[in-house]
């Protein structure tokens, strides 16, 4: 019995521990499953939030797109056409079967006193993607030809190179620049060795016009951009961006140079684009009558050769301009606008200001010619790698020659009055070319004047490619604007172009989004705003 007693004891303490085994992969199954569940869940809300970031981000892009079609459209020539409201509406479809496009409203800016901004536009933009709920985004954009406003003698956006030169400034409002008629009548037009060194070379002077706003300036960050060097004199700063770019040589005199860094928006230059819209110079100068002599024109290329050519008030085009041994001057303001090279040698190239007299429109009685640099303003677009702009020879140019995408030499003792701004600038002739022992002294020196009469009046590079800046953007979570679709007719007109009807969800409350880092731009539906300057 004792034997059979223990025996069955040993059963039922085996079965014990069966049960404890089954009982503990039980507990062990039910949490795998809860932990499942929840990493379950948890995957689905991650993927949740995941396509709905993704979407809208989508809807983001698709109103970018928007703006990127809305800024061509205020950069092309012509605007498209404006309802009777002011606006002009535009959608672009990128993916029907999940309606996802584009939407743009550009509308007419307002004034506060309620006139029309001739300038300023109000863009509203509207993506749409899969799930998400629309993203709007409201900018405003400026609409005008570039401006630029010159306060430097010499700008080289990648490379300046001075030797033999002079730089320095001048005000001609103040203290007028003449020469005498009498040393211009032998420059090419009656004996072109008078009045000219043993080189051929003219030698114009000038004296006791000097200020020291003869600035220099460049871009460029690699060391030794700018280079002055073998007696030259700047009477001005040289303005660099990094420390390491200016190079000046022990013989140069910088008693009147300084050195800074280059001031902020200094260094925006768009590029010139010539219109296509504006009159012919050469045909312009072959209609003249009595006809000048001297004056021709090949492919567009305008050369004055051996002549004195002058033009009325205006804007011109040519793919290209030549001066040997001449005159070419200016009756009041001019533009050229120059698609090519441009070459001046041994003549005069020059502004004026306008004269009821007779060509060349001197003082009465008076036997002067006065420079007038505001009054000239050359624009130069290549048409070919090898173009540049070249002046030499003694030339005498007073005006503007702004070139940012070409080259610029002035050399052989010529002298330019006004400012200029080029890709790379050479200015007097280099240690290592020939014929560099012919500008040795001071009165053979190469020069350029900044002429602070010329800061007073900004130059356009481009006048039929208007550019479109933004000055405000605010990026809104929700369509609801309900006050305004009410009011404004604009956005009832917009709502009804827009290819689906969005039904508009709640109202957000008025809080901050710290996932954008800031707070609302001030409305009951903004989530972030910000500034272009």
């Amino acid at each position: 019995m004792v034997n059979g007693s223990a025996l069955q004891s040993g059963h039922r303490l085996s079965n014990r521990r069966g049960a404890a085994f089954l009982l503990a992969v039980y507990f062990a199954s039910l949490m795998f499953l809860v932990l499942g569940g929840v990493s379950l869940q948890r995957t689905m809300t991650e993927v949740k939030a995941s396509l709905l970031s993704r979407d809208t981000h989508q809807s983001f892009w698709n109103s970018e797109a928007a703006f990127d079609q809305a800024l061509t459209a205020l950069r092309a020539k012509a605007l498209p056409p404006f309802d009777a409201l002011g606006c002009a509406y535009a959608s672009i479809q990128f993916d029907p079967s999940i309606d996802s496009r584009g939407n743009s409203m550009i509308c007419k800016a307002t004034n506060p006193d309620g006139t029309i901004n001739p300038t300023q536009y109000r863009v509203d933009l509207l993506g749409t993607s899969m799930t998400s709920g629309p993203v709007w985004i409201t900018t405003f954009v400026e609409r005008k030809a570039p401006e630029v406003t010159l306060t430097n003698a010499l700008v080289g956006l990648e490379d300046i190179a001075i030797s033999h030169a002079k730089v320095g400034g001048l005000n001609t409002t103040t203290s007028p620049v003449a020469l005498s008629l009498a040393t211009l009548a032998n420059l090419g037009l009656a004996n072109l060795m008078t009045g000219t060194d043993v080189y051929g070379d003219f030698v114009p002077t000038l004296a006791g016009l000097y200020t020291n706003q003869g600035h220099i300036a460049t871009k460029a960050t690699t060391l030794n951009a700018l280079r002055v060097t073998h007696g030259s004199e700047v009477l001005g700063t040289l303005l660099t961006g990094m420390a390491g770019v200016a190079s000046i040589s022990p013989d140069t005199n910088t008693t009147n140079m300084g050195t800074g860094p280059l001031p902020s928006g200094s260094v925006d230059f768009p590029p010139v684009r010539v219109p296509t819209t504006l009159p012919a110079l050469g045909a312009t100068l072959q209609a003249i009558v009595p006809p000048i002599v001297g004056v021709s024109v090949s492919h567009g290329v305008v050369t004055i050769d051996h002549a004195w050519a002058v033009v009325a008030p205006g804007a011109y085009r040519a793919d290209g301009l030549v001066l040997q041994d001449a005159v070419f001057s200016t009756n009041g303001p001019v533009d050229l606008y120059i698609k090519g090279a441009v070459s001046v040698t041994r003549s005069l190239l020059y502004g004026q200001t306008l004269c009821p007299g007779e060509i060349p429109c001197p003082a009465a009685g008076v036997n002067l010619l006065k420079f007038s640099p505001p009054n000239l303003r050359i624009f130069v677009q290549p048409a070919a790698s090898s173009d540049k702009v070249r002046v030499t020879k003694g030339s005498v140019v007073a005006g503007v020659i702004y070139a940012p995408q070409l080259p610029v030499r002035i050399d052989h003792k010529s002298l330019l009055m006004g400012a200029m701004v080029s890709k790379t600038a050479q200015v007097g002739l280099m240690p290592d070319e020939a014929f560099s022992y012919r500008e040795p002294s001071d009165a053979q020196k190469t020069q350029v004047y900044y002429d602070e009469a010329v800061g007073a009046q900004p130059v356009h590079p481009s006048l039929d490619t208007p550019q479109a800046s933004v000055l405000y953007y605010s990026v809104h979570k929700s369509l609801t604007e309900g006050h305004l679709f009410e009011t404004d007719p604009r956005f009832k007109k917009w709502l009804e172009f827009l290819p689906t009807v969005f039904t508009p969800p709640p109202t957000p409350p008025l809080v901050s989004s710290p996932s954008y880092g800031g707070p609302s731009c001030g409305t009951d539906f903004g989530i972030l705003s910000g500034h272009f300057k």
